[in-house]
């Protein structure tokens, strides 16, 4: 009875000892493991919740600036309107620029204003040019109606002088009427006649 006892002693404590498929050791830790990752995200928690946070945080700064940039910005229409910006006001790499700008706009009025005194010139000398063609072409009648009138006396003359020598070869009283007719009207054309002066 003894020994029976003790195989039965012996055999339930071998059947405790017993290890059936769902307790074997790598069950164990698996558990164990399962218990550690467990504990693990439970005190990573509040970290993971800032994380979120901060990248929500983040996104949300980086929409509000891009929809700063896309907004439109207010145009101020004074400055639009005058000829040009105050250098100061701008920023030192568009300062150059703007000094460009109105050195262009002031070279443009000196040649607008050249342009209009080149336009003015040429005016005056088509102007010029007209007047001297027209008093040419006065001074060019003029002399041809004085070169007229001069032949015309130089006809008379001749005529006189022509008569007056066949007078005294007619004749040889030299005192006759005739004669001294014909001397006077040449003397009196010899005093009247004064030629134009050239």
């Amino acid at each position: 009875m003894l020994a029976q006892g003790s195989q039965g002693s012996a055999a339930s404590k071998g059947k405790k000892r017993s290890v059936t498929g769902s307790g074997t050791p790598e069950s164990f830790a698996e558990a164990k493991k399962m218990k550690t990752h467990s504990s693990d995200d439970s005190e990573d928690e509040p970290s993971n919740q800032l994380f979120v946070e901060e990248d929500t945080f983040v996104k949300a700064q980086a929409a509000e600036r891009s929809d700063i940039r896309k907004a439109p910005k207010a145009v101020d229409v004074a400055k639009i309107d005058k000829p040009s910006c105050d250098i100061t006001e701008l920023p030192e790499g568009m300062q150059f620029f703007e000094k460009i700008i109105n050195e262009y706009k002031s070279l443009q009025r000196t040649l607008i204003q050249t342009e209009s005194k080149l336009q003015k010139s040429e005016d005056e000398l088509k102007s010029l040019k007209m007047s001297t063609m027209t008093d040419k072409c006065q001074f060019e009648v003029a002399k041809a109606d004085l070169q007229d009138a001069m032949d015309l006396l130089k006809a008379e003359l001749l005529q006189i002088k022509t008569e007056k020598e066949k007078m005294k070869t007619a004749t040889d009283n030299g005192g006759c009427k005739r004669c001294t007719e014909l001397e006077e009207q040449l003397n009196h054309l010899f005093t009247s006649f004064r030629p134009a002066s050239k």
